[in-house]
């Protein structure tokens, strides 16, 4: 299960007051292969078996042989590098990864600083290529073939093999990260004026066909602009769509973490004017939350304004010493409530082939 906090609701809540969004999506690439299929022949079998193999082969895969052992690992490590950047900078929504405008710019610093260590690797593998693949050949595929082989045909075969180690130039040219990104309008637009949108919509479809005319020199037709419309359309209620899935999902969370953080005060018998600094920071953060979750959940506005009186009452030595504890208590009864309550209908799912047409459709990141 998911981990959340306080902290991990903050950031996906933020989505709801970002004045532009991002889709991106981050792109590895190796450069070459890390395993290489043996020729079954290689194995001198009897031909009986051979035969057997010849007539299963198309549904069987080869045995493999791990390659290249310093660029499997600089992959991994950029895997890594990926993962880290995924969990700090970006939330998931449906199929997109997304990254608040607010955000952007450090989110590219943090990428940057990815792809220099990248740089860095790519260092690691060139400098080890040479004696990698001639350590591989000399004590991984020669006494596979010498086995069965002569001077002449061992030769050829290590030729073979030789062009299916990984590149050096391959690698020199394609190792390391690949980004991509496309600016998406925020959940408030999205939740304008459907006219006014509609109105986005267009103008964005007229600056996309010009572009494309610009770089490609070529006019695109009046079908293909509308079709551009409206995958551009298909892409705004996806990632609106995703949008309200991940608040409901953060409503349950705030109502769910904020139970716990006001057990916990029951739990601890904590009186007016007592309450713990770090409780505190807690429990405004979540009364923050709150107040954005009004934007979509008006019934929200009263639990920020009764958690607001929650925590000044725990700073209040002038109150009486069970105020706060009687406060949290009525207002976990309202949270058991909301809680409670039956989960909306789900969504209506989208039917892409009702907005694209012709073939096209936008280069969104997965």
């Amino acid at each position: 299960m998911p981990h959340y906090n306080p902290r991990t609701i903050r950031r996906d809540l933020a989505l709801l007051t970002e004045d532009r969004l991002y889709a991106i999506d981050i792109t590895i690439r190796a450069g070459g292969s890390r395993v290489s299929m043996v020729d079954i022949a290689d194995f001198a079998p009897p031909s009986e078996v051979l035969d057997i193999w010849n007539s299963l082969h198309h549904k069987t895969k080869p045995p493999q042989i791990r390659l290249f052992e310093a660029l499997e690992l600089a992959v991994k490590a950029l895997v890594e590098e990926r993962r880290a950047l995924y969990d700090r900078w970006t939330v998931q929504l449906g199929i997109e990864r997304v990254v608040g405008g607010s955000q952007f710019p450090d989110f590219l610093n943090a990428y940057e600083t990815a792809k220099a260590k990248g740089s860095e690797l790519l260092e690691t593998v060139l400098a080890d290529h040479a004696n990698a693949k001639s350590q591989w050949l000399e004590t991984e595929i020669r006494p596979l073939l010498s086995a069965t082989l002569n001077r002449s045909d061992l030769h050829d075969r290590l030729a073979i093999y030789e062009n299916r180690f990984p590149s050096y130039d391959r690698i020199a040219r394609f190792f390391g990260m690949e980004f991509r990104y496309n600016p998406t309008r925020s959940y408030r637009e999205l939740l304008g004026n459907q006219v006014e949108t509609q109105q986005l919509i267009a103008k964005g479809a007229i600056a996309e066909a010009e572009y494309v005319e610009a770089t490609n020199r070529k006019r695109l037709s009046e079908d293909e602009a509308i079709a551009l419309q409206r995958a551009m359309t298909y892409q705004d209620q996806r990632i609106r769509s995703a949008i309200e899935e991940k608040v409901s999902e953060v409503r349950v969370q705030v109502l769910s973490v904020l139970q716990r953080q006001l057990q916990q005060v029951v739990d601890r018998g904590w009186i007016s004017g007592r309450l713990p600094v770090g409780m505190q920071r807690d429990l405004e953060s979540l009364a923050q939350s709150a107040q954005v979750l009004t934007q979509t959940d008006r019934s929200f506005a009263d639990i920020a304004t009764y958690l607001n009186q929650v925590n000044e009452t725990g700073r209040d030595r002038t109150q009486p010493e069970s105020e706060l504890q009687n406060q949290v208590q009525q207002l976990l009864n309202q949270i058991q409530n909301h809680l409670t309550v039956p989960e909306s209908e789900p969504l209506e799912t989208l039917d892409r082939s009702a907005f694209v047409d012709f073939g096209w459709d936008l280069p969104i990141a997965a």
